[in-house]
């Protein structure tokens, strides 16, 4: 990176960006149960956080593959730009309809800012700093956590939960305009990627996926019964691209990087879902207000930095693989207690306990695969991984809140879906195995790109 002063300066601009996006994602989770009530459309509560998934899948390939090719520059000052744009959108939305839209422009945004984040300290910092690092740029979740749900309480009553996102736009386009001073002083990588394959694949997903969605989703509006003949056709497509993406062996957690990657987006599905679907439950069930609500989203991301300081301390003395399977119990373990408390009706407080325990799983996993990652990417190549590791997120929680959509709007209702994600932890739990005992090399290849 050079001097001192420009690194800073870097690791500002991470933090503005990362905070700004954790600004948007604490708001629309604290919210959404207001808009809902305002706009309607109970079918698509969970397609709101879903397509901001799915968009964020075709951002982090495109965002990746330029940081790789002409530097993290270009995509760092665009991605907060569409973050602005569908920030704004949901400030404007007459229908659910609309808010479902903008969240798919917004996540866009929010795949490239986490992307180009992650390369921007790959490549401006050495390694022996990776492990503060991400927990420091974890830190960047924690005033949003800490201001976001009593903020947007306050906004909400005053004058509207529109106006809320309304007050993030000028952060997200202050992000964008200083990339270009800030990132553009790091350095293009010796040797570039070839041409852009993976682009197509990524869209393939997106779209399958949401067709997907679509045609299991609860209303059968507006093709009836024919929409579950999209189901199987659609999946199976999805499948064919979601493979030219993740590095060869993911699907079978190969020992290595895929491993990281499987056990990436199995744990994205079990907390990120859970933590979605947390503050309506809490409606639902304790009768919370938005701030009461939202609070759970403050505990979980200051317990999560909090995991993210313990994991490097842990690091000096664990090995990757103990570390992110310690991490991946203690997130179990919290969604089953979080479950029990909610079912039945104790104190806010203890539902608040038990999800900071699990976050504190979520810190300690999520920056053991951050780091093992980067270790084993190849010199040049930081942002494919970074791709192939990011992308994990998005597939995860797109198809947990999916899943999550269906299942609570049937018979099952919240027990079933609760069971469902505590499962998915049991999975990553043994996906973490291939996790090499030091992160030194690794053979994996990331297929296509």
């Amino acid at each position: 990176m050079g001097s001192g002063s420009g690194s800073a300066r870097l690791l500002a601009w991470i933090l503005l960006a990362i905070t700004t996006y954790g600004f948007d994602l604490i708001c629309i989770t604290a919210l959404m149960p207001t808009v809902r009530d305002d706009l309607g459309g109970d079918e698509l509560y969970g397609a709101v956080f879903s397509v901001f998934m799915l968009g964020s899948i075709v951002s982090l390939v495109v965002a990746g593959h330029l940081s790789d090719r002409l530097g993290p520059v270009y995509p760092g000052a665009i991605a907060p730009a569409l973050l602005a744009a569908g920030l704004l959108g949901v400030a404007l939305a007459p229908s659910m309809e609309m808010v479902v839209l903008s969240r798919a422009l917004s996540g866009l945004g929010g795949g490239g800012i986490l992307s180009t984040a992650y390369v921007a300290a790959g490549r401006g910092f050495p390694p022996e700093m990776r492990p503060r690092l991400f927990a420091i740029i974890g830190s960047g979740w924690t005033i949003p956590s800490l201001i976001g749900p009593w903020a947007a309480d306050a906004v909400e009553a005053a004058w509207g939960w529109r106006w809320m996102f309304v007050l993030l736009v000028p952060w997200a386009l202050m992000a964008a305009l200083l990339a270009v001073p800030v990132v553009s002083r790091l350095t293009r990588p010796e040797t570039h990627p070839g041409p852009l394959r993976n682009v197509g694949p990524a869209v393939v997903l997106a779209a399958s996926a949401s067709l997907v969605l679509l045609g299991s989703g609860p209303s059968a509006d507006p093709i009836g019964s024919w929409r579950y003949l999209l189901v199987v056709p659609c999946a199976v497509v999805g499948f064919v691209a979601l493979r030219r993406l993740l590095p060869d062996g993911t699907l079978s957690a190969r020992p290595g990087l895929p491993a990281a990657v499987a056990s990436r987006g199995l744990l994205a599905m079990a907390f990120m879902t859970t933590n979605a679907f947390l503050p309506l439950a809490l409606v639902e069930f304790l009768d919370a207000s938005v701030a009461g609500a939202g609070i759970v989203l403050t505990v979980a991301a200051v317990s999560w930095t909090a995991g993210a300081f313990l994991q490097a301390h842990l690091s000096r003395a664990w090995t990757p693989r103990g570390t992110a399977r310690l991490g991946l119990v203690v997130v179990c373990v919290g969604i089953i207690t979080s479950a029990a408390v909610i079912r039945s009706e104790l104190p806010i407080l203890v539902a608040y306990g038990t999800w900071a325990f699990s976050s504190i799983g979520m810190g300690l996993t999520y920056n053991t695969l951050s780091v093992y990652a980067l270790d084993v990417a190849p010199a040049g190549g930081e942002g494919r991984t970074a791709a192939s590791l990011q992308l994990a997120d998005p597939i995860g929680a797109a198809v947990g809140t999916g899943i999550g959509g269906v299942v609570v709007a049937t018979s099952l209702g919240f027990p079933g879906f609760w069971a469902i994600m505590a499962a998915v932890t049991v999975v990553g739990f043994a996906a973490a195995s291939g996790l090499a005992q030091t992160a030194t090399s690794s053979s994996a290849t990331v297929s296509g790109m």
